[in-house]
């Protein structure tokens, strides 16, 4: 556990330790931190459970971590939020599509950032931010850094 008041990092066996001199040691639901005394109630079971499913589904768990593109040329709704790479090519035959990715800055030779996947894929492009649907984001050519 984390304390909330002081931030130090605790078992809760150190926690039952400092309560047990307590007349309502039994009675009591309050967990007390070892370090500086400030007492909080435990964790709710429903917090516990998200945290745990966030981790499941977090881009650095091993399934993901299958799906995810290390190196080489992929589309740009493929890259997972922080990786970087170079434009490399327009995957699109619409000539109105073309002119607003070329309208975003996306050129070949121009390093491009994914910041977010959902709910559409918001990246980065020198000092400019856009977001575009996985359609468009697929048309974009990137060739992944190491």
């Amino acid at each position: 556990m984390i304390c909330g008041f002081c931030g130090t990092s605790f078992v809760l066996s150190d926690a039952e330790a400092v309560c047990h001199n307590c007349p309502l040691a039994g009675a009591c639901n309050l967990i007390r931190c070892p370090q500086c005394g400030y007492e909080m109630p435990p964790e709710a079971k429903l917090i516990s459970r998200l945290k745990t499913l966030g981790r499941r589904l977090a881009p650095n768990g091993h399934a993901a971590m299958e799906e995810r593109v290390w190196q080489g040329v992929t589309t740009l709704d493929k890259l997972w939020p922080g990786q970087t790479g170079e434009i490399q090519n327009l995957l699109s035959d619409d000539h109105k599509t073309v002119q607003k990715l070329v309208a975003m800055n996306l050129l070949p030779g121009e390093l491009i950032c994914v910041l977010r996947k959902t709910p559409s894929v918001v990246f980065q492009v020198g000092y400019s931010q856009f977001a575009v649907d996985e359609e468009i984001a697929g048309m974009v050519e990137v060739k992944v850094e190491s």
